[in-house]
């Protein structure tokens, strides 16, 4: 469900993603950084990390077709 029509005008514009720097995933995520900060997969993974952060809290996708294109590389990647 996304917010109240009258708090989704007051957030429209306004989308912060607070990042937990002990998290696993943040952790997993620095150490690639560190080992290859070229790594195509790592933006690939961040935009996928954004826009479950945005599902999560209620919001919609901008492209909702590229958010499932990215998905299925990443699940590409992991078979």
């Amino acid at each position: 469900p996304s917010p109240a029509p009258a708090a989704a005008a007051i957030f429209a514009g306004r989308r912060t993603l607070e990042l937990n720097p002990d998290h696993a995933v943040i952790e997993d995520l620095r150490r690639r950084a560190e080992a290859d900060a070229a790594d195509p997969t790592l933006e690939e993974l961040t935009q996928l990390l954004y826009g479950t952060a945005l599902l999560d809290s209620g919001f919609s996708l901008d492209d909702p077709a590229a958010f499932s294109k990215r998905l299925h590389r990443m699940v590409r990647l992991g078979l």
